[in-house]
């Protein structure tokens, strides 16, 4: 294959109830294969919210490639994008 890919992972947590994550991703397809363009990069800002066994994760992300890659509800396309994700974690 042509592509690669490598993730950092960058977590803090300031109390009990709160954690912070950091995670870069980078993906390389140089002969343009796999995702049609030859560089991706990410970063996802995560907050976790902890109390009992319940978990709230409101996430940020970012992403950008060489190209535009992402497609806009106009139909174009934009060499980055940004996403917004909520998540709720129960463990029992």
């Amino acid at each position: 294959g042509s592509w690669k890919g490598a993730a950092l992972y960058l977590n803090v947590d300031p109390s009990a109830t709160v954690g912070l994550t950091l995670r870069s991703e980078y993906i390389s397809d140089s002969k343009m294969i796999y995702f049609g363009t030859k560089n991706i990069f990410a970063n996802t800002f995560s907050l976790n919210i902890k109390t009992g066994a319940f978990t709230l994760i409101p996430e940020l992300r970012f992403e950008s490639a060489q190209s535009g890659f992402y497609t806009k509800n106009d139909g174009s396309t934009s060499k980055s994008t940004a996403t917004a994700l909520l998540a709720a974690v129960y463990k029992f």
